[in-house]
């Protein structure tokens, strides 16, 4: 008969540290806007290299256009969603590429070259939605800890 051998307590330790990483991954969404804000260590420090992204796209003082586009989509956002205003920020940059971005900190970046292909409000609102669930869904936090996991950190 063969016997099993006791298992180390360095492998419990390493199956625990992988429990909690895997549950990690899978952050509940936010429910509301007063609950988007970052619940542990890792969350926080996301948040604050979020800064520092905005920071390579939001770098000049945007042109009148786009600050008179960046309140129509904020205005957009207060009707549509009121509850999220407080926690969503919307910038627009000056930029032809289109390119519509979030954060895990909720910015929501939109360039001008978006802007440019949209037809109507609905188009626009649609837009913001899907950023909007980006941010509620934690999709950047989810992204960050998978690529951790794969890389073995």
């Amino acid at each position: 008969m063969k016997r099993f051998r006791p298992i180390r307590l360095s492998v419990v330790m390493g199956l625990l540290a992988l429990a909690s990483q895997v549950h990690a991954m899978f952050y509940d969404p936010f429910p509301d806007g007063a609950s988007v804000k970052p619940s542990d260590e890792l969350e926080d420090r996301i948040w604050q290299e979020a800064e520092v992204t905005k920071g390579q796209f939001v770098r000049a003082a945007p042109s009148a256009q786009a600050q008179a586009l960046g309140e129509h989509a904020r205005k957009l956002l207060k009707r549509q969603w009121p509850d999220l205003t407080n926690s969503i920020r919307i910038e627009v940059i000056d930029n032809a590429d289109v390119l519509a971005l979030s954060s895990a900190n909720g910015d929501i970046i939109i360039s001008t070259g978006m802007f440019m292909r949209v037809d109507t409000e609905q188009e626009l609102a649609a837009i913001i939605a899907r950023e909007i669930g980006h941010v509620m869904k934690r999709h950047a936090v989810r992204s960050v800890y998978f690529a951790r996991l794969g890389a073995g950190a």
